[in-house]
């Protein structure tokens, strides 16, 4: 079993230790993916290594704060967040890859933008220019997000 498999196996066995809330607080899914994807990138990059024994030692720490106490409550959030936002942010700008629903969440918002001045400016109706904008602005983001699932670029 290698570095990468261990690790996931280390995580599962946090996440039924602290329960379903306390994962979903610490956000333990987006964790085990990023150890994925850091993985997949380590042969060639070595900041994604840096990463991946980092977050080996952090892994072992959250273990450690789980056995003293069971409801995980000594574990500092900010600073389990700050390790996650920085590897993500690696991922993203180092190797292109993009966070799930970030297409969706551009266009949407672009979509009411401009549904916004087209119903205020062709329809005179506010009302229905923002919905319209925003259904396709949704779709077109929906679309660049299955896109670049299927081609692998989500974290």
């Amino acid at each position: 079993m290698n570095q990468t498999e261990s690790l996931i196996q280390e995580l599962r066995e946090l996440e039924r230790q602290l329960g379903v809330k306390a994962s979903k607080r610490l956000d333990l899914q987006l964790v085990a993916r990023l150890l994925q994807r850091s993985a997949s990138f380590a042969n060639d990059c070595a900041t994604c290594q840096r990463h991946l024994d980092e977050l080996q030692s952090h892994l072992h720490l959250l273990m450690e704060h789980v056995e003293q106490d069971h409801t995980g409550a000594t574990i500092d959030k900010k600073e389990h967040l700050s390790k996650i936002h920085l590897i993500s942010s690696h991922l993203q700008k180092d190797h292109q890859l993009i966070t799930d629903g970030y297409y969706t969440s551009i266009y949407m918002s672009l979509g009411m933008s401009l549904g916004l001045v087209f119903g205020l400016t062709v329809t005179d109706n506010l009302a229905l220019g923002l919905p319209i904008g925003m259904s396709i602005g949704l779709a077109i983001g929906a679309g660049l997000d299955a896109d670049a699932k299927k081609k692998g670029k989500v974290i």
